[in-house]
């Protein structure tokens, strides 16, 4: 339910967690119904954006599937690729060798069969864990190189379909669909603002909690203890639905090996500690350039040349996520600092951004501005604020790795340290004295 827009409830999904392709159905929905498949030039790539001060206008450069490029002029430019959008693939001694398949899960080669094959799966993050458990059930081996443990939980409707009955109150009683959205999120909040302090007392329930899980569904298994518990706080990565992952290792054609893989030769994987791994085919389950945001996917070049990711280095920061000082009539979604690890849902971060830089176009069109840029003193004081509620929380743990943070320096530039209902109040309408204005 929580991947529905709020303005246009979809009270027919099948499952409580939605598959991948119902979810894209119901999106193309939305752009049909708004208009916006009609304007959408697909299979091209930005290349650049860049800010043309004679003319107030934004210069985005792109190029075709076809060969073809191009230019578009734009009063304002939106970098709506997000964060988990660009592969991240470690560079490993050995891999132009090898003989087999191997791709990244975000650019999955089309009709690639396991079926009695080895293969080698890097990395046990979301993806691995919704991936591993069905590549187990046809793969002659599996062997999953762990980098950095997760902890991760039971959901009791994960995968499940909802009733017939439950789908007939969505549609039918009034506000049902209303209130299990809010108590949903509110359930998800909740949990998260109790145990989300580093050394709270929930946080050390919690991690006694989850634990005891392991240890149960491992069946004690004193080598699988030692390499699936985390040696850092929950919360300080993401927390996992556990789909199936620790059954799974219980199952003579899975190895799970401690560490990331050292080398590749022709056909095989070789571990930190000497493990010798047989692989068909390697799939790198290794995460985004998440801390690049929109500038993995393109050069973004503000008011005198000054490129976005040379500005902003080595510690992304952005005024509400969505814009910087030096960038004109420049927005983001899903940008610094605006991951709801909190609680929430991906959803409700579109639409925050969605509906503020609309309100900033709006006001562009109604009051004649050619420019618009948030003061510098309005960026810097709200990312001083956000830079300290982050230190109270678990995922600024040194302890901890994860793709919350900047490499370069270990801060968490992903995350949003405060509650969706004071995220909303601050973007619910923007304030365009916050801005300077041409």
């Amino acid at each position: 339910i929580t991947y529905s827009f709020c303005s246009d409830p979809n009270p027919n999904w099948k499952k409580y967690f939605a598959d991948g392709a119902e979810v894209k159905t119901y999106l193309q929905r939305m752009c049909d119904k708004y208009g916006i498949t009609q304007h959408v030039k697909t299979e091209t790539t930005v290349e650049s954006a860049s800010w043309n001060q004679d003319t107030s206008m934004w210069e985005v450069k792109y190029h075709s599937k076809d060969g073809s490029a191009g230019t578009m002029c734009a009063n304002v430019y939106v970098g709506a690729v997000g964060q988990l959008s660009n592969p991240k693939i470690p560079k490993i001694p050995g891999q132009d060798k090898f003989k087999g398949s191997a791709c990244h899960t975000a650019r999955f080669i089309k009709g690639l069969d396991f079926t009695g094959k080895n293969v080698v799966v890097m990395g046990t993050g979301a993806t691995a864990m919704g991936i591993c458990p069905e590549i187990q059930k046809v793969a002659e081996h599996l062997t999953i190189f762990q980098g950095t443990p997760q902890w991760y939980v039971d959901i009791p409707n994960h995968k499940k379909v909802v009733t017939d009955e439950e789908q007939w109150c969505m549609a039918n009683v009034p506000f049902y669909e209303r209130w299990y959205r809010f108590q949903t999120l509110r359930h998800i909040v909740d949990f998260y603002c109790d145990v989300l302090r580093a050394g709270s007392d929930a946080n050390k329930a919690l991690e006694a909690d989850l634990i005891a899980y392991i240890k149960k569904k491992v069946n004690n298994d004193p080598e699988l203890v030692k390499k699936m518990v985390p040696p850092h706080p929950p919360i300080c990565t993401r927390m996992l639905v556990d789909n199936n992952w620790c059954t799974m290792m219980l199952e003579n054609n899975v190895t799970l090996v401690k560490g990331r893989a050292k080398e590749i030769t022709e056909n095989t994987v070789l571990g930190p500690n000497g493990e010798v791994a047989p692989a068909d085919i390697i799939i790198y389950a290794t995460g985004f350039q998440s801390t690049k945001f929109c500038t993995a996917s393109m050069k973004v070049i503000g008011k005198g040349g000054v490129a976005l990711e040379d500005d902003w280095a080595p510690e992304p920061t952005a005024y509400l996520g969505m814009t910087r000082p030096n960038f004109p009539n420049f927005f983001m979604t899903y940008g610094p600092n605006t991951n709801v690890s909190s609680g929430g849902s991906i959803i409700w971060c579109a639409e925050t951004a969605g509906r503020y830089i609309g309100q900033c176009c709006a006001a562009m069109v109604r009051d004649g501005w050619k420019e618009i840029s948030v003061k510098g003193a309005v960026h810097d004081a709200y990312n001083k604020m956000i830079t300290e509620e982050l230190k109270w929380t678990a995922w600024d743990d040194h302890s901890c790795m994860s793709w919350y943070k900047s490499g370069a320096t270990g801060k968490v530039t992903n995350n949003l340290p405060m509650g969706l209902e004071e995220f909303w109040s601050l973007t619910r309408k923007a304030n365009m004295d916050d801005f300077d204005k041409k």
